[in-house]
């Protein structure tokens, strides 16, 4: 299932999943700085998949579901 998943991103999708997958937390700004990325259009698009959660209260709002 990973594969499969891994399989439908984009490239800069795909870097961006494996920096942030060191984080805890994060927001789009900083998944795009920790991917080195100078735009954060990657970073919003893996946000909306089902395996990132959002917890608006919280200082980063996003994590990676385990």
């Amino acid at each position: 299932m990973i594969a499969r998943t891994f399989q439908d991103l984009t490239p800069d999708e795909r870097h961006v999943l494996r920096s942030v997958s060191r984080l805890d937390a994060f927001d789009t700004a900083l998944a795009a700085r920790t991917a080195s990325l100078t735009h954060d259009a990657a970073a919003l698009r893996l946000a909306e998949r089902p395996f990132v959660t959002e917890n608006p209260f919280g200082l980063w709002p996003l994590s990676c579901t385990p």
